[in-house]
């Protein structure tokens, strides 16, 4: 209703510590012919809310021929939660502080080119996310945002690329994957085991 969005106006307003500043540095060494390395780190600085992260990513990548290659991936990221996720619903008084989202990912992926004009892209992959931000309900009248413990993911994506004359790009995709809540064990509402793209 129009007092909470005015609430929420004013806490925005107010909430200058959950603004912040960001840094990224990148670095590409290739040691042979056929590899790549590549490495990036990103640092976060949240002020006076949440304090500062440190995240990398690393890629090592062959390539067989131009027209093939092989990627080992891994990265971590950082989110913090937004002032509408903090402030829009007030928590039970026993909950605890709603703390950022952590997350690894770790990615095998094949890309291969076809001819001309088509690309495939076959990649294996696992995330560990640790507090995953996600709605509550105790009642209808009580509604929240809460850290979930930990969340894994896994799965296998297939992608197929077609560039056409005249610069159209069309692009299928289908992932078979499975997304858990690891402290109870329980598959993730929101996320599908079949997802088809184009």
């Amino acid at each position: 209703d129009r007092a909470q969005l005015a609430e929420l106006s004013k806490v925005w307003r107010s909430a200058g510590h959950v603004a912040g500043s960001a840094a990224t540095i990148a670095l590409v060494a290739s040691v042979l012919e056929d590899e790549r390395r590549r490495a990036g780190v990103r640092y976060d600085d949240y002020f006076d809310s949440f304090g500062g992260t440190l995240n990398p990513r690393v890629a090592l990548i062959y390539s067989p021929s131009d027209r093939a290659a092989f990627k080992l991936l891994y990265g971590s990221a950082f989110r913090a939660p937004s002032v509408y996720e903090r402030f829009y619903y007030k928590p039970p008084a026993d909950a605890n502080r709603l703390e950022p989202e952590k997350i690894r990912t770790y990615e095998l992926v094949m890309e291969r080119y076809i001819g001309s004009r088509d690309r495939l892209n076959v990649s294996l992959y696992h995330y560990g996310v640790r507090e995953l931000i996600t709605q509550q309900a105790e009642s209808v009248e009580i509604v929240y945002f809460a850290n979930v413990d930990r969340v894994t993911a896994e799965g296998v994506e297939v992608e197929l690329e077609r560039k056409f004359d005249g610069g159209t790009l069309a692009r299928a995709s289908y992932a078979l994957q499975e997304t858990e809540d690891a402290q109870t064990g329980y598959d993730l509402s929101s996320s599908p085991h079949h997802l088809a793209k184009f």
